[in-house]
């Protein structure tokens, strides 16, 4: 296995590039570019898409934050708290209260919720690297609607995504491993790929037309890579110093990440 970096000094930057956020006395409107930062202490960052930063939102539990995610039709941003095990979701319009709190950990105690990713419907995945690994499917209320027992590689279901098809989950178990579910049908499938080299595969992003035929990219630690639809590796990215590649996300444009 390739080096481990310990969660306890990673900034987990979990972009979202769609509505925003508020934390502040005076008004902060949320516009489809901005991006959404994890950046630990219970605290996501509101940045423009210039970078600028426009306010800090917080759960106030405290702890490592890490992926989130806007429901479809925009109106809140959900998050999640990595170390209490939580789903944190705020209101999209000033100044952003907290509207939901799901502990997942009452059906995956320890689990660390990491990703969540939504379906066509506001239904939404949460992928958990620990405990007892398992994916959770949660209807907009929050109600639990079922558990997929998804294979796992060197921890959990780590990073996940969402075909277009709306059934099929990609995801990631911080191993070399590009990793299908079949939701509908409650059954692994065969891998997507096999990348090459050591280390951890993190964050991935699904690229147009969002079913796989398009390939995709993968936070893989030392490297960003995009594979291509059969799953090989087309193109590396990275930027002289930084080493830790964990999380990514599309721009909304489809092109730049």
């Amino acid at each position: 296995m390739g080096k481990r970096f310990p969660y306890g000094w990673k900034v987990f930057a979990a972009a979202l590039l769609l509505s925003g956020i508020a934390w502040q006395a005076e008004a902060s409107i949320w516009n489809v570019g901005d991006v959404c930062v994890a950046v630990s202490g219970g605290c996501y960052q509101v940045r423009d898409n210039t970078g600028l930063l426009k306010e800090t939102i917080c759960d106030g539990m405290g702890g490592f934050t890490t992926g989130c995610a806007f429901n479809p039709p925009l109106s809140r941003l959900y998050t999640t708290n990595f170390s209490n095990t939580k789903v944190v979701a705020y209101d999209d319009v000033d100044p952003h209260p907290i509207l939901q709190v799901v502990d997942t950990a009452v059906t995956s105690p320890g689990g660390h919720t990491e990703s969540v990713v939504f379906d066509a419907a506001g239904n939404y995945y949460v992928g958990h690297p620990d405990g007892n690994d398992l994916i959770h499917k949660y209807d907009s209320a929050g109600t639990l609607l079922a558990t997929y027992a998804a294979a796992v590689d060197n921890r959990g279901t780590d990073w996940i995504d969402l075909s277009s098809d709306q059934i099929t989950l990609f995801y990631t178990s911080e191993g070399r491993a590009i990793q299908k579910f079949d939701t509908a049908a409650n059954v692994q499938l065969p891998n997507f790929a096999l990348l090459p080299g050591f280390g951890n595969a993190f964050a991935l992003r699904l690229l147009p037309p969002g079913d796989g035929s398009g390939g995709l990219l993968v936070a893989d630690n030392s490297d960003i890579k995009r594979l291509d639809g059969t799953g090989a590796v087309v193109q590396t990215y990275d930027v002289v110093g930084e080493d830790c590649w964990f999380a990514l996300n599309l721009n909304t444009n489809g092109t730049s990440f």
